[in-house]
């Protein structure tokens, strides 16, 4: 393949004929906690004109649709090697980025070698500040200097910039000439045999070459006598799963560390049977586990209105009055009111969200119950609370901190877009579908990573969007319709008035 005159005067980022780069994106959502250097899977399956780029191509950031917060490692390999890894990191962390995000492009020399025993250097000029770079000193007889350099393993030769280079050592022309990105350059290179040591002592021999370049460039003839090997980890089976383990967890403040103690009461044998079921579930879920607690409070359940289900209830009235309080952290709900005009929404509807915040390791054993057997005919077993357990007076405030600990990345990674949070409801505001289809995408894998359960018809993406007691029309926002009706005519209009009446029968008829 040779290149014309109007080839070479085409811009060097364009590589076919609709002038766009070859784009590499993520094969799976990475989350980014801190600001190290990781190693990364990046699709190459769609990029379809593959056999027209002859000779090397660099990897360097995409300065389109990279997040600015996002460095890339740049670096250079052969036409369609199959398939790609890369090394990248966030600088002002933590971020995510979801599956599909567009996080490097590639790049194509215009070289194309005619002989293999030409040395190569491909160095990549847009480095970031944070470079592999190690320090070393080099020695001519009794005289020596020290130099940073570039560790480059796709170069075959080290190279040294005439300007460090001291004059009183001395240079050879060599027959032939170094090809790089700056094109080809006349060979010269050291006469005297130079002994190069490393950071931690590492030894070399070589003549390296000299060149007219701007920084030294440490060469696979280098990292050979030095025993220079890269460490690549592999990468885990589940990142996310990793992430989840690490869930943030608040400690509770108590009054007092005697134990207190509320007798279960009896439950007819129909409330048994449903509490037993729902201990088994929640058993199984990882919200509960057997204990042998010095703490009891009593349980019981309810019937979910209009259903055949029932609910798992705390009476955790005495262990509040032993939790200190905490200060609210959102006094008041947000109002959609204030978003701008015509921007598109998104609602999430986060389900069970207590279930699915831990509690701090030391508080969980004062949240236990005991399950009863029909007239003690067997020893009792029981539990306590892994997760928030609603009845806790100061769950609410726990749930609002967690899920914003959630959120928080999210935000930052979609600077753009507005996201609104209230216990369990969130909403994302973005100016175009675009920017709320990433941020919804950031925002729902953040809150399944942390174990949460979203369902699909519970996030509304069409109008008219339900939150916080609004409906949200494309320019309108009115109360929901609430129905006034009895209990028995439409259950599910007013599910927590409902919820509310059965509640307080049961605790003021615990015989029942």
């Amino acid at each position: 393949m040779t290149y014309t005159d109007h080839d070479m005067a085409q811009p060097i980022l364009t590589t076919n004929s609709k002038y766009t780069p070859y784009r590499l994106k993520l094969t799976e959502g990475l989350h980014l906690k801190d600001d190290n250097w990781n190693f990364v899977s990046v699709d190459n399956s769609e990029q379809g004109t593959w056999p027209r780029v002859k000779g090397k191509l660099i990897v360097v950031g995409d300065c389109k649709h990279t997040p600015k917060e996002i460095e890339i490692l740049p670096g250079t390999f052969n036409n369609n090697p199959g398939r790609f890894v890369l090394w990248l990191r966030c600088t002002h962390p933590p971020t995510f980025l979801p599956k599909g995000q567009t996080v490097a492009q590639i790049i194509p020399t215009w070289e194309h070698l005619e002989e293999d025993n030409i040395p190569t250097a491909c160095p990549v000029h847009n480095i970031t500040e944070v470079k592999p770079q190690v320090g070393c000193e080099l020695q001519v007889g009794d005289e020596a200097i020290n130099i940073t350099g570039l560790l480059h393993t796709d170069m075959d030769v080290t190279v040294i910039p005439a300007k460090h280079w001291p004059s009183r050592w001395a240079l050879e022309n060599v027959a032939g000439h170094v090809q790089g990105i700056g094109g080809m350059q006349l060979a010269k290179q050291s006469k005297s045999v130079v002994q190069i040591k490393g950071p931690k002592g590492q030894l070399a021999s070589l003549r390296p070459f000299v060149l007219d370049y701007r920084e030294p460039l440490l060469g696979r003839d280098l990292m050979a006598q030095w025993g220079v090997t890269i460490d690549i980890p592999d990468p885990p089976q589940d990142f996310w799963a990793a992430v989840a383990e690490e869930r943030p967890t608040h400690k509770l403040n108590w009054k007092t560390d005697a134990p207190v103690w509320v007798e279960q009461w009896p439950l007819s044998k129909q409330k048994l049977k449903a509490l037993e079921e729902l201990v088994e579930e929640q058993l199984a879920k990882g919200h509960i586990v057997e204990t042998t607690s010095p703490w009891n409070s009593p349980v019981f359940v309810i019937r979910k209105p209009g259903k055949d289900k029932w609910r798992l209830l705390q009476d955790l009235r005495q262990i509040n009055n032993v939790i200190e309080d905490m200060g609210s952290l959102q006094p008041g709900m947000p109002t959609p009111t204030m978003l701008p005009q015509n921007w598109k929404l998104a609602v999430i509807d986060i389900k069970d969200c207590f279930f699915h915040i831990p509690l701090h390791p030391d508080d969980a054993p004062r949240f236990a119950f005991s399950v009863p057997t029909v007239n003690r005919e067997a020893p009792r077993k029981r539990y306590h609370w892994r997760v928030l357990p609603q009845g806790m007076k100061v769950s609410p405030i726990i749930c609002q901190w967690y899920v914003a600990s959630l959120l928080s990345p999210v935000r930052v990674a979609a600077e753009k877009a507005i996201i609104h949070h209230y216990m369990d409801d969130v909403l994302v505001c973005a100016p175009t579908d675009d920017v709320l289809s990433h941020a919804l995408d950031l925002t729902i894998n953040a809150l399944v990573v942390a174990g949460f359960e979203l369902q699909e018809d519970k996030v509304q993406r069409m109008p008219p969007w339900r939150y916080l007691g609004l409906e949200i029309g494309k320019r309108t926002i009115v109360p929901q319709k609430i129905g006034n009706q009895g209990q028995n005519s439409d259950p599910c209009r007013c599910p927590s008035a409902v919820w509310g009446i059965e509640l307080g029968e049961t605790l003021a008829r615990p015989h029942n």
